[in-house]
């Protein structure tokens, strides 16, 4: 019998494994056997493997001998069926990755609004099928771990399934009426929830914040240890500590119109090698402690397929039944730059909004042009390039030109500000993880800390954003209309509501106090509404923001009548001469605003006007300033920053555009 060909494609794993590419070893077996029947070492991520194999069956090809793959003590398997005289290709896909150990996480909003109960507390299992008996989970115990006064509760389990909120005496917990201290969400109708029926367990539990002692006025110090067993019947802890900002004010708002979200953010459809999202139904619980009204679903392209998207659509519509919070279904598409003028790295991340399921790999396998060409034939659709300034991920050319995206229609603009991070610090334990010193600090590690700001410092890239936006804008001034390109803003959250967790076996794990939330798209609309939302967001009307708001319109005379732009808008004016109405809101939470600017065209434009006294640093005002503008077009947008020690905050709108005409 003819030997089979095997067509191997390891192009999922380009960015991943090629610095390992060497040490490859891919070996198959038939199904069931523990010695392989033939292997293969090499370099390429696509080629042709002539077996030895001859006889038709179920046979096993993994991938091994690769010491990332030992430090992640993982497998990467997958099953085919051979028959005979036929050639198959063999896709090595994410989804391919076999975890041999579960993943334990506690989870809970950073912050949480002066007007919210209950705080919403994430218990997760990743990586472990509660049918499985490999980990028998006995108790989760909640405590303040600032303060060995305090003592805490624990939810004991009688399975998967089961469980009661108790004391350590093991008493179940109930306030005055009687009611539970904590309490879980209703269960599905299989009693337990899992997550997009993966390998992964977990429940949310509401912890009453009245009932909580706590020393700290400001702070709240929530350690969880999970209490297993695993099959050697033996006993095992794991432990995580995390910190939640008492919030005194509300995040600022102009009125109560305007709608703070995320515009990235990854849930459980996100689940790869190093990757794992958050549940959504946590999303909303944690959006809605923490002050957001809404928040785009933007899984990896890789990690999706047509109906795995299907199901994250109906998953986020679902959750967003009530009208309290609203879930945003989109997808991260990675797509292939030019590789003729783009020498730094070959794929760009592009957040897709109201279109059908676009397929693609960690690497991209879709050109630029392709992706938008797909969305013409979505009325709906639009796109912002995602951070494009972070991670090596540039949409600048080697000319220095951002066509990029330019000419295509669907191109709505760039994701500025992605994740916010001022501490990190490595992971040392497997039993623990507690990125906080005793005091309540981040624990700081200062050599990562240098090199990662050396090379993804937020503010650096948020300014050289900002740069790159007003490049774009001042090239649309020049089309008839005007080619308009907003910005929006989003924390790249892979879960993450207290704290981010990096999964890098090549540099080593680490976390940072980037969070679900901390910078956010300010959307002005009235109702709220996935529909609503989505047509604002396509109009600009928005402002992105990591502590104060501004706002601001402009008023201007045409044929006998004032008129008025506002954000995300053009208007026309027959008098140079018009006047700003400029209003803004911030909180201690965020100190003392620093300054306020008017931007024309890229440029700060010097006003008197403008000039904070000093009471006026921490509460909302408004000023009227007047203008003059001698081109026939501009466009104005404000900057605005605030100071809370050595921490700074930024809020930027987006433009207004004005032409003079006769």
């Amino acid at each position: 019998m003819q030997k089979t060909r095997l067509y191997v494609d390891l192009r999922q794993f380009h960015t991943i494994y090629k610095p390992l590419s060497k040490e490859w070893k891919i070996s198959v077996y038939e199904k069931g056997a523990t010695e392989p029947l033939d292997e293969i070492t090499g370099e390429r991520e696509q080629f042709v493997w002539p077996t030895k194999i001859s006889e038709p069956g179920t046979y096993v090809i993994r991938i091994e001998n690769s010491p990332f793959l030992k430090r992640m003590k993982e497998t990467i398997e997958k099953e085919v069926i051979l028959t005979e005289g036929k050639e198959l290709e063999v896709l090595f896909e994410r989804k391919d990755i076999k975890r041999t150990f579960p993943s334990f996480r506690a989870d809970a909003p950073y912050r949480i609004e002066p007007d919210q109960e209950y705080i919403p507390l994430l218990v997760e299992i990743v990586d472990l099928p509660p049918q499985e008996k490999r980990i028998k989970i006995q108790s989760i115990h909640i405590y303040d771990w600032m303060s060995i006064k305090n003592p805490g509760a624990r939810i004991k389990f009688y399975d998967y399934a089961t469980a009661r909120i108790e004391n350590e005496d093991g008493k179940e917990i109930v306030d005055k009426n009687n009611k539970p201290y904590y309490f879980l969400e209703e269960e599905d109708k299989d009693g337990i929830y899992n997550r997009n029926g993966k390998n992964s367990w977990y429940r949310i539990a509401f912890l009453r914040r009245s009932d909580i002692k706590t020393e700290d006025k400001d702070f709240l110090h929530i350690g969880v240890r999970f209490v297993f067993a695993c099959i050697d019947e033996q006993e095992y802890n794991f432990e995580m500590n995390l910190k939640i900002h008492l919030a005194k004010e509300s995040l600022p708002k102009i009125s109560e119109t305007w709608r703070y979200g995320d515009i990235h953010y990854h849930s459980e459809f996100t689940n790869n090698l190093t990757e794992f999202g958050g549940p959504m139904r946590m999303a909303k619980a944690a959006g809605i402690a923490s002050g957001l009204q809404w928040v785009a679903i933007t899984d990896h392209s890789c990690d999706l397929d047509p109906k795995t998207f299907v199901d994250m659509q109906q998953q986020a519509q679902d959750v967003s039944e009530d009208g309290k919070f609203i879930l945003i279904p989109s997808e991260e598409v990675t797509v292939e730059k030019n590789k003729e003028r783009f020498k730094q790295i070959d794929y760009l991340h592009l957040l897709v909004h109201g279109a059908d399921f676009i397929r693609g790999t960690f690497s991209g396998t879709h050109p630029l042009p392709g992706v938008f060409n797909s969305l013409k034939r979505h009325s709906l659709a639009f796109a912002f390039a995602a951070h494009p300034t972070a991670f090596k991920i540039n949409w600048e050319d080697d000319n220095g030109d951002y066509d990029q995206g330019f000419r295509f229609p669907q191109f709505y603009g760039l994701q500025i500000l992605n994740a916010k991070f001022r501490e990190v610090c490595r992971i040392h334990s497997v039993d623990s993880i507690d990125p906080f010193e005793k005091n309540g600090e981040f624990r700081r590690d200062r050599t990562l800390l240098q090199k990662m700001i050396a090379s993804s410092n937020y503010e650096t890239q948020w300014k050289n954003g900002i740069k790159m936006w007003d490049k774009y804008l001042l090239k649309g001034l020049s089309l008839n209309p005007v080619r308009k390109l907003y910005i929006v803003a989003g924390s790249d959250a892979h879960g993450d509501f207290n704290y981010s967790i990096v999964v890098n076996p090549l540099t080593g794990n680490f976390i940072t106090d980037n969070a679900f939330g901390k910078v956010r798209t300010l959307v002005s609309r009235e109702e709220l509404t996935e529909a609503g939302l989505s047509e604002s967001l396509k109009s600009g009307r928005y402002i992105v923001t990591d502590g104060p708001v501004v706002d601001f319109g402009i008023y201007g005379m045409r044929k006998g009548k004032l008129l008025k732009g506002s954000i995300g808008e053009d208007i026309e004016f027959q008098l140079s001469c018009f006047s700003f109405k400029v209003e803004w809101k911030n909180t201690k939470e965020f100190g003392k605003l620093q300054d306020i600017k008017i931007i024309k065209n890229g440029k700060p434009l010097e006003n008197p006007a403008l000039a904070l006294k000093e009471n006026e640093r921490l509460q909302g005002l408004r000023k009227n300033i007047p203008i003059e503008q001698r081109e026939l077009i501009a466009y104005y947008r404000i900057e605005a920053c605030s100071q809370k020690g050595e921490e700074k905050f930024f809020c930027y709108t987006n433009p207004i555009w004005v032409r003079i005409v006769g």
